[in-house]
């Protein structure tokens, strides 16, 4: 599974998978921020769980890139496993 965090005061979207330790704090921790959803948007943002990291960057791609936003890789969850495409 793939999360998307979405970043509105630095407008980024940023890609991360499951076992990500992003996700596991902040999504499934303690670390649950206050002004950021989770499959929902609040005030600086919030958390999208998606299927793929394909249907992720899609996501990305669609709803965010067009309003301004930068498509981030997530930290070293996704190094060496997949190449965002342009």
């Amino acid at each position: 599974m793939a999360w998307v965090n979405i970043d509105r005061v630095f407008k980024t979207c940023t890609i991360h998978m499951e076992p990500c330790r992003y996700v596991s704090y902040y999504v499934k921790g303690e670390g649950k921020p206050q002004f950021k959803g989770i499959e929902e948007l609040k005030r600086d943002g919030g958390w999208f769980s998606h299927n793929s990291i394909r249907e992720a960057q899609d996501f990305c791609k669609q709803e965010w890139e067009p309003k301004g936003y930068n498509i981030k890789r997530g930290c070293s969850c996704l190094r060496g496993l997949v190449t965002l495409y342009p």
